[in-house]
Order: structure tokens, then sequence, then C-alpha cells
């Protein structure tokens, strides 16, 4: 390995090692209309092909910790799982 290359590596290290990632980004759309109902709480989160719905009395943060919870094992160290609503409409 060159210079060039340990020197890139060690700034990525460093970079990296600073930078604080989110646990996972939760998309879920609404009605933005003047006149619609306020939103309803999401059924529950898909990734891919896991779904992971919404347990009774459950909050919101607790069901985002468990979605978190499912998929991350399954990915790599520094990914970041991109969650989409499961709403009933």
């Amino acid at each position: 390995m060159n210079n060039l290359e340990s020197r890139i590596e060690a700034l990525e290290r460093i970079s990296v090692d600073d930078y604080i990632q989110p646990k996972g980004v939760f998309i879920s759309c609404v009605n933005a209309r003047r006149d619609a109902p306020p939103p309803k709480p999401v059924k529950g989160w898909r990734y891919n092909d896991h779904r992971i719905l919404r347990m009774e009395n459950e909050s919101d943060e607790a069901l985002n910790k468990r979605a978190i919870a499912q998929v991350k094992p399954l990915m790599a160290k520094n990914a970041v799982p991109v969650f989409h609503s499961i709403n009933e409409w």
C-alpha cells in the first residue's frame, strides 16, 4: 500500500468515527390537502420483504426500535435501513 492510500484510509476512519449515523430512516406519506383529516398512526413499517406491524398499545418509539432491531442484523455494519410506512387509509 502506498502513502496516499494509507492517508485516505486514515481520513476515512476519522470521518466515520466522528460521524453519528442515524439508526434508521422512516418515511411516511400523509395527505397534505388543507381539508384532510389528521394523519393516523402508521400500522407498521416495511423494509424490503420484512413487515413489522404495530402491536396492540405499542408506541411509535417502541415500534421504530423493534423495526430496527429486526432488520439491522441482516445488514452491513454501517448500513442504515430505510423503512416505508404501512398505512390504513
